[in-house]
């Protein structure tokens, strides 16, 4: 018995699987099926598609950004923001804070961008936008200075869970 265990287990682990002959791109009534694109286009025809997902999905374009690819990294991230995600909202708000330069694209630091997206996932509701957003509001950086309106934003910020 246990031969016959360990030969079928032996074939099973050197048989080829099915998956390895699947066609590429087998559209299904669902939509299609081992796609040859995972660029960030791929990510946002889901996002077209799948817009209560928009938070997996966009965790995506960490993974663009960390892999070197800044102007796919931006686009994604820009789109994502506009979306609502406000994590991609801080993301828009670093890229604003301290600039950067890829092959065509350059971005320069705009401290009125950045704390305009700080705004914005603060507003969402994000705990750490918010708190970021208070403190840009006590300094007076890329808005006018509002203490009142700062501490606001900091308390509500304190008291919110995360």
């Amino acid at each position: 018995m246990q031969r016959v265990c360990l030969a079928f287990l032996l074939i099973l682990i050197t048989a080829p699987s099915a998956a390895q002959f699947a066609q590429e791109e087998v559209d299904h009534a669902g939509g299609v099926l081992n796609p040859s694109d995972f660029s960030w286009y791929y990510y946002l025809e889901q996002m077209k598609r799948f817009p209560e997902r928009i938070g997996i999905i966009c965790y995506n374009a960490y993974i663009v950004e960390k892999a070197g690819l800044h102007e796919e990294g931006f686009r994604f991230f820009s789109e994502c923001a506009k979306r609502g995600s406000s994590s991609a909202m801080i993301q828009m708000s670093l890229y604003y804070d301290t600039g950067f330069q890829q092959n065509d694209t350059h971005i320069p630091p705009n401290p009125k961008l950045s704390t305009l997206w700080l705004k914005r996932a603060a507003e969402a509701g994000h705990p750490l936008a918010k708190k970021h957003y208070g403190q840009r509001l006590m300094k007076g950086i890329g808005t006018e200075r509002n203490v009142t309106e700062a501490k606001s934003w900091l308390r509500d910020a304190a008291i919110q869970p995360n």
